[in-house]
């Protein structure tokens, strides 16, 4: 991979070409590498970015083949740090897909995030989705992310907590030629890291959806045992705002409100425990982070043991992950 920057052709904006990593802090737009052109500026308090990318545009990897993507990005973003310990944002963000999947969505957005008191942080992501779906639909949506968590520094393990809300509209209504289900940017991880040392799945490790016709509450509960080990448990509460059998881009293979009759928006209930640990065995830059979810279905994934003719409902089996990463 390659990037070549040039700082002082038209100072003081610099030029970027190449393969990039673009990421976000919560992972909400972006998280991955793109090919890029870009232009930056930043002056004093302001921060601001044009680019034009493609996901993969070269296939350059020498150990494997990457196949192109023909879904083009252009993105604009200007940022204020002028406030004390506050940042606020806007970006417009176009995806064309050449091959007409994903249609050509429009995302226009607010950003916010800071630190009034030293206990204290907060964040927003505020977006309205314009454009045109695969199918030719306008857009006319909207997506809302937005949370604070509060620290008790003065007590013993650092104790905090930590509320959240994140709603991405639906559409009851299919036929009607106007789309208004939200849908991010394809390109999210929507990984989120409180106070603790670990990132995780900020909707939940088990579902891990796409923020698309989905209302998520979130309550954190978090503590630093010892200086190199965090805790975080973390609790989900999921209601679509359509009924619908899948969520868009998430993780289960099961089907929702597949028992005829019954349809629901109750997806159910989500557990998370994070367990972060830095500086393993006496080396620095040696971490581990544990990551396991428990999800409990909802009324929405009530399915049938019964007959066509006689059925019997019953709720589904819940659902678990474990995963563990190391990092140096």
């Amino acid at each position: 991979q390659a990037l070549v920057t040039l700082r002082q052709v038209i100072a003081p904006v610099e030029i970027n070409l190449g393969r990039r990593n673009y990421e976000d802090e919560r992972h909400w737009v972006f998280d991955g590498w793109m090919d890029v052109a870009s232009l930056g500026y930043r002056r004093e308090n302001v921060r601001a970015e044009a680019m034009v990318a493609r996901d993969v545009l070269w296939s350059l990897d020498a150990l494997s083949h990457a196949s192109k993507q023909r879904i083009e990005t252009a993105y604009l973003y200007a940022d204020y740090r002028g406030f004390d310990n506050h940042v606020l944002a806007a970006y417009a963000l176009k995806r064309r897909d050449l091959d007409g999947r994903e249609g050509a969505p429009l995302m226009l957005a607010l950003r916010g995030s800071g630190k009034p008191t030293a206990a204290f942080n907060w964040w927003l992501e505020a977006a309205a989705l314009r454009g045109h779906d695969e199918n030719g639909q306008r857009f006319r949506a909207w997506g809302l992310d937005v949370g604070g968590t509060y620290r008790f520094a003065d007590l013993p393990f650092d104790p905090n907590f930590t509320l959240a809300f994140a709603q991405g509209s639906g559409d009851g209504n299919p036929d009607d030629g106007v789309n208004t289900q939200f849908r991010q940017t394809g390109q999210q991880s929507n990984e989120a890291r409180y106070i603790g040392l670990s990132k995780f799945k900020a909707y939940g490790e088990v579902l891990d959806p796409e923020l698309s016709n989905l209302r998520v509450m979130t309550l954190g509960l978090g503590a630093r045992a010892r200086p190199g080990i965090s805790i975080d448990l973390v609790y989900h509460r999921y209601h679509l705002k359509a009924p619908a059998s899948e969520i868009r881009n998430w993780a289960l293979t099961a089907q929702m409100n597949s028992l005829a009759g019954a349809a629901s928006t109750d997806v159910g209930q989500a557990l998370d425990l994070v367990i972060g640990l830095r500086g393993l065995f006496d080396i620095r830059r040696l971490g581990l982070d544990l990551r396991a979810g428990l999800f409990l279905p909802g009324h929405a994934f009530r399915t049938s043991d019964g007959s066509l003719a006689n059925p019997v409902a019953r709720r589904a089996d819940r659902g678990a992950s474990i995963v563990a990463k190391f990092r140096y």
